[in-house]
């Protein structure tokens, strides 16, 4: 019901391009957490590079990301352009390198914890 409620709020916003983005990385996120709990039922630990490789998705950074972006445009008075921003796009990468960045290194911690635990 919540996923149909944010769907509904941004097709209101008219902002299509956004919803697509949304409905994706909700699409991967979900499919994600299906991988997470299918290795902890069969207690398996994957490879660190295969951890690393899904923990971007696991995370939920880039649904999140979407969310912050469709919440400050709908804001009573919010344009399209933000202050103070420069670059337009150039700020969403930098954003989504910083939050990829932080996933990798907490993603690393996490394994060793997972790999120590079921070693």
């Amino acid at each position: 019901m919540a996923l149909a409620d944010i769907c509904l709020r941004v097709r209101a916003q008219r902002r299509p391009t956004l919803l697509l983005r949304l409905v994706s990385q909700l699409r991967e996120y979900l499919l994600a957490q299906l991988w997470e709990a299918a290795n902890r039922e069969h207690r398996r630990v994957p490879g660190l590079a295969e951890y690393l490789q899904m923990r971007r998705h696991t995370g939920g950074v880039r649904p999140s990301l979407t969310r912050t972006d469709l919440a400050y445009d709908g804001l009573p008075g919010a344009g399209r352009h933000r202050p103070g921003r420069r670059g337009g796009r150039a700020g969403d990468t930098v954003a989504a390198f910083l939050a990829a960045r932080r996933a990798w290194l907490r993603a690393t911690y996490d394994w060793s914890l997972r790999a120590a635990r079921y070693a």
